[in-house]
């Protein structure tokens, strides 16, 4: 799934390979290895040919990093090479800090569309508002084929100028914006009345339970019921697994939340609730769309599949596989799929998705929870009359 966010977020092989000796094995195993000698002896080829004959030339790191490149791509479109400074990135934004204007982007047919303006960011001064679309960034005109190349060409880093060219209806305007360091609160909390709250979780950070714990902490300090609550999962890509976890234990008193499966199809780790929950709630309205993905989607699925609540909006993504990062050198990480996700139900929603109680069709144009939020204001009035 792509998902910019500005934040812009839209992470050695072997410099020369030896080839193996012969060995004198009978049957399969022989004929594996040899098959391994051959395919090896391709790669080395290959690498000797393009080192010295290919044109543009390419030094020998940069084959070498197409090369893992290429072979994580062809597991699936979530394994990857992370430069040092990708992962370190990575692990700021996993705790809601990063250098952007503060806008999250998704593709959309008419174009890059703003899903979500950060508060007091350079974006929200400036005026940008949610379904704005992005026509170019430093006069290079976005396209799908060359949104990527175009995001990773701009510096990142504090201070740095972006002229932005949007369009709002039929209007097209220019902004120029500084980057700026960005620490966002991945939950967003709001008292709705009538003993209903709202908590928005914009991804899974390392701090997400904690504040929202810490929130209902104070709402109980203050004698006050919680009636319901509206879990808004919309636009959430995931981000750590625990953490959702964590999450989904505050809204679950029992029962198994996730079970993970590795390529053999053998359970490798289960996460039941650990009764860990302090949220005592009447009603609770999940909100999803289809850019909910990865452990908000394990946490839409466990309130769905043991019955905790109702779903709300759009078939989610479906993303259902975890990556792990594995270190090759200094400077180099691998990120690669290691396993499934089965829900509560032991369904897998990896490019399935999870289908919602109640189907309401989303809309990038309307502000979040006004009255013209379709999804917000049916899981509102749900929460509100369920006794």
């Amino acid at each position: 799934m792509k998902v910019f966010c500005l934040r812009f977020t839209f992470l050695a092989f072997v410099s020369s390979l030896a080839l193996f000796p012969s060995l004198a094995l009978a049957g399969d195993s022989a004929k594996h290895l040899n098959s391994q000698d051959k395919a090896f002896e391709a790669f080395s080829r290959a690498f000797a040919l393009i080192q010295k004959r290919g044109v543009p030339q390419k030094t020998t790191g940069e084959l070498t990093e197409s090369a893992i490149n290429g072979m994580l791509q062809s597991l699936d479109p979530y394994s990857e090479l992370y430069s040092r400074k990708q992962y370190e990135k990575l692990q700021n934004e996993s705790m809601g800090q990063y250098i952007g204007i503060g806008v999250q982007l998704l593709p959309r047919p008419q174009g890059l569309t703003i899903a979500k303006v950060t508060l007091n960011s350079p974006a929200q001064k400036a005026g940008l508002k949610r379904g704005d679309i992005f026509v170019a960034l430093n006069d290079q005109t976005l396209t799908p084929q060359n949104e990527q190349e175009v995001f990773t060409s701009i510096p990142n880093k504090v201070g740095q100028k972006i002229k932005v060219t949007y369009s709002r209806g039929e209007a097209k305007q220019d902004l120029h914006l500084n980057f700026a360091a960005i620490t966002e609160s991945s939950v967003l909390t709001k008292n709705l009345g009538d003993d209903i709250y709202l908590v928005a979780i914009s991804d899974f950070q390392k701090n997400t339970a904690q504040e929202i714990k810490t929130y209902f902490n104070v709402v109980k300090a203050k004698g006050k019921k919680i009636k319901g609550i509206v879990l808004d999962l919309r636009n959430n890509p995931g981000g750590l697994l625990l953490s959702g976890i964590e999450t989904a234990e505050l809204f679950i008193k029992e029962g198994l939340i996730l079970e993970i499966k590795n390529s053999s199809g053998k359970t490798t780790q289960t996460y039941p609730s650990q009764g860990f929950s302090t949220l005592e709630y009447g009603a609770l309205s999940v909100l999803v769309n289809e850019r909910t993905a990865s452990s908000a989607e394990i946490l839409a699925g466990a309130i769905k599949d043991l019955n905790q609540g109702k779903l709300f909006g759009e078939k989610t993504y479906g993303k259902g596989s975890i990556q792990s990062f594995f270190p090759l050198t200094e400077e180099l990480f691998v990120k690669m799929t290691m396993a499934r996700f089965y829900t509560a139900g032991g369904k897998s929603f990896h490019k399935v998705g999870i289908v919602p109680d109640v189907k309401i069709k989303d809309q990038l144009t309307s502000e979040l929870y006004s009255g013209e939020d379709k999804i917000f204001n049916a899981g509102k009035k749900w929460a509100r009359l369920k006794k």
